[in-house]
């Protein structure tokens, strides 16, 4: 058990060295409503969710590329992106910004 919580250890210490890990900047200013909407919307969501939507649109890794850094399958990774996309598209409709920047989801 004490190896396994080492090799975790050592993997997240690799990664953030890799990908320059930095902490989220919580003053970040937008120039349009819809991106702070965006945004409010992606951070509301499950860690889970939200760390494959980030991998995904805002570093530009693939599918399989995001499966290999989460250590999982390809398949849960796409089921992933479904949902948070799903979960985003309704939270944007229920904000009141409908089809105009949900259908990009």
């Amino acid at each position: 058990m004490a190896q396994v919580t080492v090799n975790g250890c050592r993997d997240l210490a690799r990664a953030r060295k890799r990908w320059g890990w930095e902490p989220l900047d919580e003053n970040i200013s937008f120039s349009h409503p819809e991106e702070s909407a965006l945004f409010e919307a992606v951070m509301a969501l499950p860690e889970k969710l939200r760390v494959t939507i980030h991998l995904h649109y805002y570093e530009g890794y693939s599918c399989h590329e995001i499966a290999q850094i989460l250590h999982v399958s390809p398949s849960a990774v796409s089921m992933r992106l479904h949902r948070a996309r799903n979960r985003l598209r309704n939270q944007l409709k229920e904000d009141g910004y409908g089809p105009a920047l949900s259908k990009n989801l």
